[in-house]
């Protein structure tokens, strides 16, 4: 059974033009699945990693490229009866391919899935593989493919899992996010309400709705608040109902979303939501109709 942990995928314009089918082991890239457990015991819920280790200057992409670049994606084949999460993505690194900026990942990263094993098991270390897709870029850009297999002896990596687990932006009741305009206005207005003298340095759209990954330039309009205006995307996805998006500041990354117009604190109560192998559900927020997302394949 097959499941695919994916996010919504932007166009590439750059990548497109300077991309060469290059395997990614030659380029230095290495790829691997790693695993919370040393077994799998049933019903008891473990994450499986894909952990990037990337060779330096490099650079992978999170769920949000920016305006270049193109999102990992990975299908999941486990046995029959699992169940499996969204994918988990830690806070994105600000990152260039040439002249362009963009969101991705410089730093060995491992992106997380949690998987839930049903109530009988005919084996506690079944065969586990997953087939990755990615683009890693410099100056130029190498699409990659590999069907990775867990090995149940060096795949075991708890440590790793719980460093990936601590990246991942968490929401606070410190900060709240609200959207000033529709989500048919060219320019996206944002007002920000956090605790003082915490300063916002960047805020990271997670959906696509925004491209620019340049500098923001945020006003300050009272004691702990802030006001930012961001371009629309032109690949801006359709009918959406809120603006995700993670928050850099002085001292950590929060994850934030905002419905249009009100809004949304702490609207995501969890970083991942489980769900039975039989539904589907949008990759940030539960509420959402599902558009790309946690499926199950042939």
């Amino acid at each position: 059974m097959s499941f695919l942990v994916a996010p919504v995928i932007f166009c590439c314009l750059l990548c497109g033009l300077r991309a060469e089918p290059s395997p990614m082991s030659a380029r230095g890239l290495r790829a691997e699945l790693i695993i919370s457990c040393e077994e799998i015991r049933p019903a008891e819920p473990f994450q499986l990693g894909l952990w990037f280790r990337h060779p330096p200057g490099y650079h992978t992409y999170w769920k949000n490229p920016g305006v270049v670049g193109l999102a990992t994606a990975m299908t999941l084949n486990l046995p029959q009866g699992y169940e499996v999460g969204r994918l988990q993505w830690p806070y994105p690194e600000h990152s260039r391919m040439a002249d362009y900026a963009c969101y991705g990942y410089q730093r060995d990263v491992v992106l997380l899935v949690t998987v839930i094993p049903p109530d009988q098991l005919s084996e506690s270390q079944p065969l586990l593989t997953a087939d990755a897709h990615w683009m890693c870029c410099r100056d130029q850009c190498f699409p990659g493919f590999e069907t990775l297999t867990l090995d149940w002896g060096k795949g075991y990596r708890p440590e790793l899992i719980q460093a990936a687990a601590e990246e991942v932006p968490r929401p606070s009741e410190q900060w709240a996010l609200t959207l000033l305009s529709s989500p048919h206005e060219e320019q996206i207005r944002l007002q920000l309400d956090g605790p003082s003298p915490l300063e916002p340095l960047h805020l990271f759209n997670a959906d696509g709705q925004v491209s620019d990954a340049g500098d923001q330039e945020f006003e300050k309009r009272g004691e702990g608040q802030w006001r930012l205006i961001l371009p629309r995307s032109e690949f801006s996805p359709e009918g959406v109902l809120s603006f995700p998006a993670v928050l850099r500041t002085s001292s950590s990354y929060v994850a934030l979303e905002a419905n249009y117009p009100s809004t949304l604190k702490g609207a995501l109560k969890t970083p991942l939501e489980i769900m039975p192998a039989s539904t589907s559900a949008q990759d940030n927020d539960p509420k959402k109709p599902c558009s790309k997302c946690v499926e199950q394949g042939e």
